[in-house]
């Protein structure tokens, strides 16, 4: 594989983060920027994989994708989300890991009427 050899039964596994990072496939890839996913033609195919691919593909990921997305828009149509009064906006650095996670940070709901 790319002039490596992998022996028979070996397991291999995808570096998610260099794939989803990788600047010949997104504009500014390490800029929070989640306008990029709203047109088809923004990235490759196999450019942003959240929910891995082929055989061990996550059974779950439109459950998941539908709850995310129910739960976020309740969330903004019922409150207006801010950071607390003298606080810093969070850092969109991840701590990474076996999986990636934001650093921990405050945020203030205030209910709509």
């Amino acid at each position: 594989l790319n002039g490596y050899y992998i022996p028979a039964d070996t397991m291999v596994l995808m570096n998610i983060w260099a794939i989803h990072h990788d600047k010949n496939a997104w504009k500014d890839p390490d800029t929070f920027n989640p306008e990029r996913f709203l047109y088809k033609d923004s990235g490759e195919r196999y450019s942003y994989l959240p929910f891995g691919i082929g055989h061990r593909v996550c059974l779950g990921s439109n459950i998941a994708k539908m709850s995310v997305f129910s739960f976020c828009a309740t969330l903004i149509k019922n409150y207006k989300i801010t950071v607390p009064d003298g606080s810093p906006l969070p850092d969109m650095k991840p701590n990474a890991g076996l999986t990636n996670r934001p650093k921990p940070f405050e945020i203030k709901l205030v209910k709509r009427c």
